[in-house]
Parts: structure tokens; sequence; C-alpha cells
């Protein structure tokens, strides 16, 4: 009878999960442009909550009263025309969604590529269509609605990770780097679902 322990099957699944379900930023941004009235937006962006057991020291570092727990905060940028993700960043679970953008390099990556995408009301970037905190008229309120639908598949896509057990139940080892690799094998291994799924992208030979 063999056994593997989870701390040595996480870092090998985690080597091998990229390979099946690559996330990476377009060569061309020109593919990905999606005309929204007289805008051309590029993707969606949010961030999704990751929970886990506390750990000392350090638990203030995982902790925000807001969510009452502690947790990773995975930072997902997904393709409004391909339905996959582009770019996944994890980040310590003080961080709200601004200062994930600011460090995730999302920013330098719109202006090195003058893109835009599309955000909730949690980021303010000159790159990001976000809803009007007070719309006062017809179109306004047609403004947001759009934009509300148009930012629904980074939800769905992140509510299809957290159905894999390790990205949706509380993880309880202590060790940071662990959580964070469980939780990227999920989104990897999540793409590789949606790449052989996706008309857009015919799925190569694994």
């Amino acid at each position: 009878k063999s056994f593997c322990s989870i701390e040595l099957c996480i870092p090998r699944l985690y080597s091998v999960a990229p390979l099946l379900g690559p996330i990476e930023l377009p060569a061309s941004w020109n593919e990905l442009a999606f005309q929204w009235g007289s805008e051309i937006v590029y993707f969606v962006v949010d961030c999704t909550s990751h929970f886990r057991n506390r750990i000392h020291p350090g638990s203030a570092m995982l902790y925000r009263c807001d969510k009452k727990g502690f947790f990773l905060t995975a930072q997902c940028v997904v393709s409004i025309l391909k339905r996959i993700f582009l770019y996944v960043f994890i980040a310590l679970g003080h961080n709200n969604d601004q200062g994930v953008w600011n460090m995730s390099g999302m920013q330098e990556i719109c202006i090195e590529n003058n893109i835009k995408g599309l955000g909730d009301g949690g980021y303010h970037s000159v790159f990001l269509k976000t809803p009007l905190c007070l719309p006062i008229n017809a179109n306004e309120l047609q403004y947001n609605e759009t934009q509300r639908s148009l930012r629904a598949i980074v939800e769905v896509l992140q509510g299809l990770v957290q159905f894999w057990s390790a990205a949706g139940e509380r993880f309880t080892l202590h060790n940071l780097a662990l959580h964070a690799q469980s939780l990227m094998s999920c989104y990897h291994l999540e793409q590789m679902k949606l790449l052989n799924k996706n008309p857009f992208n015919p799925p190569s030979a694994l």
C-alpha cells in the first residue's frame, strides 16, 4: 500500500497543472477586443476569497473584518470574449480589491498595451470601467445594468473553481505557500476544462 502526504502531492500537482490548463496573457490583445457601446474593453477583473485556518504568527495579514475570516485572495482577470482565465494573482487576505490590483501589475499591463477592462466598485483606475455610484437617469441605470451583466462571467468562472474542494473548502495546513500552490492548481485544472469545452479555443493534444 503506497502513501503520499498532501505536503508532497500539492507541489507535484502544482508543477503539472499549468501544463494542462495554461493561464497566460495573450500575445496580442486585439483578438480579445469587445465593443461595448463607444468603448472597447478586453477583460473583466474581480477578487474572490479562499478561506483557511488562522496561523500564528501572521494571522492579521490574512484577516478582514468585512469577511469575518482568514483567507487568501485570488484576483482573476477573465476574457469577455473567450471566457477563460488570463491571469490569476494570489495575495494575502487583508488586502482589498484595489490593493491587490496595485500589487498584481495589471495597471502596468494596461498602460503598456493601452487596454481597458471592467471592474466592480472596489476598483479605482482610469483603465477600468466601474459602475456609477449614483445613477440619476435611465441611461446611467442602463449603463450599470449592462456593466454588471458583462462582469458576470468572472464570477461564474470563480464559482466553478470553488467546486474544487481545495479551493472551496477551508484550508487546514499552516503553510501559506502550499495553500497558494493548491489554489493555483485548481485554477489551472478549471482552465483545462474551459479550454476543452470552449469553441473559441480548440484544445491541443495533452
